[in-house]
Order: structure tokens, then C-alpha cells, then sequence
């Protein structure tokens, strides 16, 4: 296990210790295969997680968002969600789900290679770390690193019973409520 920094001063990161998009950057850079679960996104963090998918080549990858259904989806974020889960669905290399069953609020990045979770990164950390902006610049995260392939597995079992038609559908399929920007 290793502990995953933000880096903003005073709690400047120190000589030797990650970020936690550092952390996202070089896991994704070994893995073929994410599923990624968070409460939050925005249109840059969506927009960057395409970019990085597509740089590194990534063959499956499925976000789950989880607050929005109950809550309502900033209509720029929901916008920008459509047009990447139709991208990656007619790639064949993934989709977007939303949770329906109740408000998911954790935080969780699986990787995986050759069909088996290598890593595992959870923490309080939304999708928003891996794109900062004016509303998420001073919010400071921290979250942990695995390796451990037991805690990845069980890490890989709770994203994929999120998966599940009991808790989620894909973003296409359900009306999620708008919220005008």
C-alpha cells in the first residue's frame, strides 16, 4: 500500500511520494482494462479520461458515476458523458454507467492487464483529480495505492456488482435528471 497525495501548499508534496494523478497516469500506462467508480465528474475530467484511454491504448474501460441519478447531472457533464459512452460503445471498448439503486459516493480505480486487477487506487478522490480547474485547484484528496492482489480482487468484485442491472444502467438507457447550467 502506498498513500497517494494532492499537491497543494501548505501540505506541499514531498521529495519521493506520488500524486494521485501521477498514480492514475502510471497505473493506466500498465494496464489494458479500467473500471473506474466515483460520486462526481466534470466535462474536463470526462474529456481527460478519453484522452487518456486513447493514449494508452486502453482495450475496456467503464465509468460508473454515482451520485447524479438522485441528485441530477450538471447538463454539460451529462452532455459530454453521452458523447463518450456512445464513442466507446461503438469502439467496442467500453461504456458509461450511472447508479440508480442509491447514492454511491466512494471512490475507486481498478487496473487491470490480462483480465486480472494489477492495481487498485481508493481514496476521496472524484474524477475531477485528473483534470484540476478553478473549483477543484484547493481541494485537497488523498487516497491509497494496492498491489495486493487479494485487495484487488475484492476491490474488482465491488465494481463489478456496481455494474450490475440492480445497481446501474448504462447512461443511455435511463433518465437521469437534468440540472441547467
Amino acid at each position: 500500500m502506498r498513500l497517494l497525495y494532492s499537491n497543494i501548499l501548505p501540505l506541499q508534496i514531498e521529495e519521493g511520494k506520488e500524486t494521485i494523478v501521477e498514480a492514475i497516469n502510471s497505473q493506466m500506462r500498465l494496464a489494458d482494462r479500467i473500471d473506474i467508480a466515483v460520486g462526481y465528474v466534470s466535462r474536463a475530467s470526462l474529456d481527460e479520461l478519453d484522452r487518456l484511454v486513447e493514449k494508452n491504448n486502453i482495450k475496456n474501460i467503464c465509468l460508473n458515476i454515482g451520485m447524479y441519478f438522485i441528485e441530477g447531472m450538471p447538463e454539460g457533464s451529462y452532455h459530454t458523458a453521452l458523447r463518450l459512452n456512445k464513442k466507446w460503445q461503438d469502439l467496442g471498448i467500453g461504456e458509461i454507467r450511472v447508479i440508480k439503486a442509491f447514492k454511491y459516493h466512494g471512490k475507486l480505480y481498478a487496473f487491470y492487464r490480462d483480465g486480472k486487477p494489477i492495481s487498485a487506487i481508493i481514496g476521496s478522490a472524484n474524477l475531477g483529480v485528473i483534470k484540476l480547474e478553478a473549483n477543484n485547484r484547493r481541494q485537497y484528496e488523498s487516497s491509497i495505492l494496492t498491489e495486493d492482489a487479494e485487495e484487488c480482487r475484492e476491490l474488482a468484485l465491488l465494481l463489478e456488482r456496481l455494474k450490475s442491472p440492480v445497481c446501474s444502467a448504462n447512461i443511455q438507457e435511463i433518465d437521469v435528471p437534468i440540472i441547467r447550467e
